[in-house]
Parts: C-alpha cells; structure tokens; sequence
C-alpha cells in the first residue's frame, strides 16, 4: 500500500458541483422558484399601482365613487389586500436575492 501525503490536496467531489454554481447553473426548481417570485412581484406592483392611478384620478375629478361603485369597491379591497401583504413583507423583513446581497457585500 503507499503512503498518502497529508499534504497533497485531495479530490473535492463537490468541485463539479461547486463551479456549475458559481457559473450560474441553476436546477430547474430553482428557475421556476424565481420565476413564480417575480410573478408575485409583479403582480403585487401592478395592484398597487391600480390603487394608484385610482386615487389620482380621483384627485383630478374623472372618478365620482357614487357613481363607480364597482370600481371603488374593487380598489378598496386592492388597496387593502396591498396594503396587508407590504405589512407582512416589513414585519418579515422583505426578499433579498443571495446573488445581489452578496454581489453589493452584505
């Protein structure tokens, strides 16, 4: 049998692993996770930004809510549900990606 040195570098079997992540390849489920993020995302800026633009034309006298109940009743429950969901995303402290925290030193 012969002698191992303890200095010589040993074999990572993760080495493979190692380098396809850092040149970014990512498993399917990790696509589809960011993916599916970036809907909610989306989909949460685009509510708030309904509510938005609602109250601005509401500022400027286009919308009479007596007159557009449904608009105003949809809105409501917009703003509230947007407003629910930022609240919970303070108190949890929000999504930061690992590739930008780490790519700004955090």
């Amino acid at each position: 049998m012969a002698a191992v040195d303890p200095h010589e570098p040993r074999p990572d079997p993760d080495a493979a692993a190692g380098s396809a992540r850092r040149a970014g390849a990512r498993s399917a489920a990790a696509r589809a996770r960011r993916r599916a993020n970036t809907v909610v995302a989306v989909t949460w800026a685009v509510a708030g930004a309904v509510v938005v633009l609602y109250l601005f034309f509401l500022a400027i006298g286009a919308i009479n809510p007596s007159q557009a109940r449904a608009a105003t009743i949809v809105v409501l429950v917009l703003a509230i549900l947007w407003f629910a969901h930022a609240f919970r995303r303070l108190r949890a402290g929000g999504h930061v990606d690992h590739v930008n925290r780490e790519r700004r030193g955090f």
